[in-house]
Parts: C-alpha cells; sequence; structure tokens
C-alpha cells in the first residue's frame, strides 16, 4: 500500500493532523482500514514529511517498512504467549516465538504500543514497547570527588594522592620535541 498526499493539497503539510483531515476518509474508503488504521497510517507519513524536512529533502514516495500499533489495535496476552493485531483483514492472533530474556521483560506488563516491521530478509518482527518508572538512584554516603591536576595526576577528597612526576617528565619530553620540530 503506497499513500500519496498530492502536492498541490500538502506541500509543507507534515503534521500527522492535517495530513488526516486530508486524506482520512479517501484512505478508508480506498484501502477499507479500521479507523484506527488510517489514523496511525497518516500519523507514520506526517513523521516521514516531517523527518524529511528536518533533513532538508523532498518526500518522494513513501515506503512503509513497519506498522505502528497502539492500545486500541494491539493486544497482548502473557498466558498463551501471542499478540492480536488488527489489520486490513481483520484480528490477527500471532503466537510469538520469543527467549527467556524476553519473557522475563515481558511477564506481568501489560504492553500498550508495538511497531511491527519488516526487515530485509522479509521476515515480520514485532517491537513490543513497555512503560517502566525508572528506578530510584541509590543513595551512597561514599561519594567521592577527584581533582586532576598536573602536579598530582589526582587527588580525591578522602586524602588519596597519585603522584605526576613520572608523566609530566614524560609530558615536558614530548613537549619540547615538538617545539624544536
Amino acid at each position: 500500500m503506497q499513500l500519496c498526499v498530492g502536492a498541490s493539497q500538502a506541500e509543507d503539510n507534515q503534521h500527522k493532523i492535517t495530513i488526516q483531515g486530508i486524506v482520512y476518509e479517501d484512505l478508508r474508503s480506498r484501502f477499507g482500514l479500521a479507523a484506527n488504521l488510517a489514523i496511525r497510517a497518516c500519523a507514520r507519513v506526517g513523521a516521514n514529511r516531517l523527518a524529511a524536512k528536518q533533513k532538508g529533502r523532498p518526500v518522494k514516495t513513501f515506503k512503509p517498512t513497519s506498522a505502528d500499533y497502539d492500545q486500541r489495535i494491539f493486544a497482548f496476552r502473557e498466558k498463551d504467549w501471542t499478540v492480536s493485531l488488527t489489520t486490513v483483514n481483520g484480528r490477527e492472533h500471532i503466537k510469538l516465538d520469543v527467549g527467556n530474556y524476553q519473557r522475563g521483560k515481558l511477564k506481568g506488563k501489560t504492553p500498550t504500543s508495538a511497531q511491527l516491521c519488516k526487515h530485509r530478509d522479509g521476515k515480520y518482527y514485532i517491537h513490543i514497547q513497555l512503560k517502566d518508572e525508572a528506578p530510584s538512584p541509590a543513595k551512597s554516603t561514599n561519594v567521592i570527588g577527584v581533582d586532576f591536576g598536573r602536579r598530582d595526576i589526582a587527588v580525591t577528597s578522602n586524602g588519596n594522592k597519585w603522584d605526576g612526576k613520572k608523566l609530566t617528565k614524560i609530558r615536558d619530553r614530548y613537549s619540547r620535541t615538538r617545539a624544536s620540530l
């Protein structure tokens, strides 16, 4: 499927709402897309046009290599390790082939978005996005500050020192050599 927005209609339009207003009805009737699939397609084209504008490149064509899925058109079921995706042919239930690492990351989670990608090898992969809170930084009383200097290479705030005499001699020798050249 290729979505073309005419140059006269959307020369500089890269915002998904503007594109949606121009092509939404035609997109749904021509390709038989569900409402949310049409909206995601408009958003993808808008992002493509914006990226092209930021790089100073003209938009000639749009070749989709992936499709974005949000919570209305994507669902994950942990009990049988499947995803459910809305497609042009209706709802598809696809068994996941995932490793233990991915199972550990998905266990007990409710992802609400994904991206279906077609790779160069012709196979399809699904990238499932998870939202998680960032961990709180661990509090420590063992804070150390380091001052990097010329005489002493490093001096820590708790009193440790590393002498830099040997390094200083080498630096000075190289400096004299460069000056003489």
